[in-house]
C-alpha cells in the first residue's frame, strides 16, 4: 500500500508502513468446478517522501509485495513492485501536476481485464506517464488540460476466450468548469484517446464528449455526467455516470454507477457497465466495518458479456497509533455468457504497521 502526507510548509518529511497478510483462497484460478484451495502469505513494506521547497512539491513512494503460497500450480509465488513520483508547481500561469507511475499486479486483480472466468494467473505490468495544467480563467471558472501516456504489458494469464494484448495507450483531454457556488459545478470535457496494439490487433481510437455537475449537500456529495463516445469506424457509444458521497455520524456509503468504454488487454476498447458500494460504519472508537461490493459487466468479449462479482466484508481494529489489525472474507464470481460460472472465497488476517513521520 502507497501513501503520502500534505504538507504546508517548506519541508522534507518520510513514511514507512508495512503489511503481513496471511489468506486462504478456495478456487484461485476462477475455473467451473472446484480445485482446491491454498494459502497466500503476504509482506508488504512501503515507504514515501514528500517534500515542498516554495511553489514546488515532490511526493514520491515505493512498495513491494511479496506472495507465498502453498500450491504454485493453483497460485503462483510472486513479486510486485510499485512506485511513483509527483511534481506539482503552483505559478501565475496555472498548477502543474506531472507524474510517473510503475506497478506490477496479478491479473486477477486487473480489473476490466478480470472480468469473466480468467484459467490461468499472470501479471499486469503498467508504466503511466501523466501531466495535468490547471489555469483560472477567471474566479469562477477553470480550465484543465490532461495528457498521458500508458504502456500495459502482460507475462501468462488468459481468460477462456483468448490470451491477453499488450498496448499502449495515449489520452488526451480538454476541461473547462464553472463554479456557480461553492455546492455547484457543471463542467464540459472533451477527451481523445488512442489505442495501439504492441504485436497483434488493430489500433483504435476514441473520442468522447461528457457534460457533468458536482453538487455538494448538507450531507450527500454528488457527481454526475453523461456523454457519448465515437470510434474510429464511427460506432457510437452513450457514457454517462453517477457517483454519491453520504456521510453522516458513525456512517459512510459511496456508490457509483457507471457505462463507460476503457482500453484493456482483451483486444481493444471495452464497453463496461459497473456497479460499486463502499459502507464503512464505526463500531466504536476502535473498530470499524467494511462492505465493499463491486458488479462488473465487460460487453466487449467475443463469446458474449464476461460478468464479475466482488464483495468483500471485513473488520478493522486499531490495536495502538501505528498498529492495525484487519479480518476480512472475499467472496468472487465470474462467469462468461452461455458457459458455466465460477466462484471463489478467500478468509484472511492481516496486520499493518504505519509510521506517518518516520
Amino acid at each position: 500500500m502507497l501513501f503520502t502526507q500534505q504538507i504546508w510548509a517548506d519541508s522534507w518529511q518520510s513514511a514507512v508502513g508495512t503489511t503481513v497478510s496471511s489468506e486462504y483462497v478456495t478456487n484461485p484460478l476462477l475455473t467451473p468446478g472446484y480445485y482446491g484451495g491454498v494459502w497466500r502469505s503476504l509482506f508488504v513494506p512501503s515507504y514515501a517522501l514528500d517534500g515542498v521547497d516554495g511553489a514546488n512539491e515532490i511526493k514520491t513512494g515505493l512498495a513491494y509485495q511479496i506472495e507465498r503460497t502453498s500450491n504454485q500450480t493453483l497460485s503462483q509465488d510472486r513479486q510486485s513492485p510499485a512506485a511513483f513520483i509527483d511534481w506539482l508547481r503552483k505559478s501565475e500561469m496555472g498548477d502543474f501536476d506531472l507524474s510517473s507511475k510503475y506497478a506490477q499486479i496479478a491479473t486477477r486483480d486487473s480489473g476490466v481485464d478480470a472480468t469473466g472466468v480468467a484459467q490461468i494467473g499472470g501479471t499486469r505490468t503498467s508504466k503511466l506517464f501523466s501531466g495535468i495544467w490547471n489555469y483560472s480563467l477567471s474566479e469562477q471558472s477553470l480550465l484543465s488540460i490532461v495528457g498521458s501516456e500508458e504502456y500495459v504489458s502482460y507475462n501468462g494469464g488468459y481468460t477462456v476466450t483468448s490470451g491477453f494484448v499488450d498496448y499502449d495507450a495515449q489520452t488526451s483531454s480538454l476541461k473547462y468548469s464553472y463554479n456557480i457556488s461553492e455546492r455547484s459545478t457543471p463542467f464540459l470535457m472533451v477527451t481523445n484517446e488512442k489505442y495501439s496494439p504492441v504485436s497483434v490487433g488493430t489500433s483504435d481510437a476514441l473520442t468522447s464528449e461528457l457534460l457533468g455537475w458536482n453538487l455538494k449537500g448538507e450531507n450527500t456529495d454528488w457527481s454526475l455526467q453523461a456523454g457519448r463516445s465515437q470510434d474510429i469506424e464511427g460506432k457510437t457509444n452513450f457514457l454517462g455516470s453517477v457517483e454519491a458521497n453520504y456521510k453522516v455520524q458513525f456512517n459512510t456509503l459511496d456508490v457509483t454507477a457507471s457505462h463507460l468504454v476503457l482500453p484493456s488487454g482483451l483486444g481493444g476498447f471495452a464497453c463496461v457497465d459497473e456497479k460499486k458500494l463502499i459502507w464503512r460504519h464505526d463500531l466504536n472508537d476502535y473498530n470499524v466495518a467494511v462492505w465493499d461490493f463491486d458488479d462488473r459487466v465487460n460487453s466487449q468479449l467475443p463469446s458474449g458479456n464476461g460478468t464479475t462479482i466482488i464483495t468483500t466484508v471485513s473488520i478493522e481494529h486499531s490495536i495502538s497509533t501505528f498498529w492495525n489489525l484487519k479480518t476480512y472474507y472475499t467472496y468472487r464470481a465470474g462467469q462468461i455468457a452461455g458457459s458455466e460460472g465460477a466462484f471463489s472465497n478467500m478468509l484472511g488476517l492481516s496486520f499493518n504497521f504505519t509510521n506517518p513521520d518516520f
